[in-house]
């Protein structure tokens, strides 16, 4: 007898016969057929078979367990590991660039199609891993550099493939307190726009009215001496005082239509 040999082992109490079952998971499929081929009182069945990162055709589970005393004839089922189909995996990033604080969306591909997949998310930032049962996830990024995320697809706890690497750029966000500073910057242009637009028509208006300011050598400061109540005249003069200043030009009750300067 060879070392390693397990056996079965019939108690006989009356007509009750006993068998102790063998331990048949790591083995071959064929290898578990001739184990409990030499173990008269068992049978063996073949469950479905699973998923698995072992050799396909290898025993992985049986029921009921190893050292279990079962009545003669019992069934003793195994589940074999299958050999993994080959799958593509792509994994697509919209957008692939965004804003910090935005949600990024990222959606799996899988040929071809395997029920019961479970999909491992590596959004390649410091949130870690997240697992998904649908080929689709959302995600928030917030720190400001370009990423690389990646998913695994599996059944179970066994690894099928992983998908190609999708780099996802997060750029700054716009700064509320540089938002607050170009609305007013923009309300204040327009605020200047409005009053040197209303100065120009001003001057138009006056114009029109035959109102015309001409540049003259600054004699100081000019007051207007006005006409006598009641009366109206259609030009009046400028009269020079001794204290220097700007030159202004007050018109009061009446329509000027032409004004003279004198130089004296």
């Amino acid at each position: 007898m060879h070392a390693g040999t397990i056996l079965g082992v019939i108690l006989a109490k009356g007509q009750i016969v006993l068998v102790t079952v063998p331990d048949l998971v790591g083995h071959s499929r064929d290898n578990a057929e001739q184990i409990i081929a030499n173990t008269p009182g068992l049978q063996l069945k073949i469950d479905r078979a699973r998923a698995s990162d072992l050799a396909p055709g290898t025993v992985i589970t049986q029921h009921p367990p190893a050292g279990t005393t079962v009545l003669e004839g019992s069934m003793v089922g195994v589940g074999v590991a299958e050999r993994q189909p080959v799958i593509s995996v792509q994994l697509q990033g919209d957008p692939p660039q965004a804003k910090a604080g935005s949600s990024v969306v990222f959606t799996v591909k899988v040929t071809p199609k395997i029920p019961g997949l479970q999909y491992v998310f590596d959004f390649g930032d410091e949130t870690g891993q997240s697992t998904s049962a649908e080929p689709f996830i959302r995600h928030t990024y917030s720190s400001i550099r370009i990423h690389r995320a990646v998913v695994v697809v599996r059944r179970g706890n066994v690894p099928y493939s992983s998908s190609n690497v999708v780099p996802v750029t997060i750029e700054r966000g716009l700064n509320l307190a540089l938002l607050v500073w170009m609305i007013a910057g923009i309300g204040v242009l327009a605020g200047g726009s409005y009053f040197k637009t209303e100065s120009i028509r001003r001057h138009r208006r006056l114009k029109r009215a035959g109102i015309s300011f001409k540049p003259v050598k600054s004699l100081g400061r000019q007051q207007l001496e006005p006409p006598p109540a009641g009366s109206v005249t259609s030009d009046f003069r400028l009269k020079a005082v001794s204290s220097a200043g700007e030159q202004t030009t007050e018109v009061s009750g009446l329509l000027v239509t032409r004004e003279e300067v004198l130089d004296e």
